[in-house]
């Protein structure tokens, strides 16, 4: 089914969190792939929201915790693209 290939696929393309580092001043920010243009974020291990990358630009999809501020859900985007390249 359509969804069983969605979840495997989703699965699949899941990677290991990485650290981007200066985004949270006393804690650290991890960032996890969950499929192409969309990630994970986390500060320390409590996940705060997902970004995605639309056109050139980085948004955010969904927020747990309103720590991510539009510059640095910009900061975090700008790294993942340096990491990508």
């Amino acid at each position: 089914s359509i969804y069983t290939t969605f979840v495997h696929s989703k699965k699949f393309l899941k990677m290991e969190k990485f650290q981007v580092p200066g985004i949270f001043k006393h804690h650290i920010c991890y960032a996890r792939s969950l499929e192409r243009n969309k990630y994970e974020i986390f500060m320390d291990t409590d996940l705060v929201g997902i970004i995605d990358k639309e056109g050139s630009g980085w948004f955010l999809d969904q927020y747990k915790n309103e720590i991510l501020s539009s510059e640095n859900i910009q900061l975090i985007g700008q790294f993942i693209n340096k990491r990508l390249l």
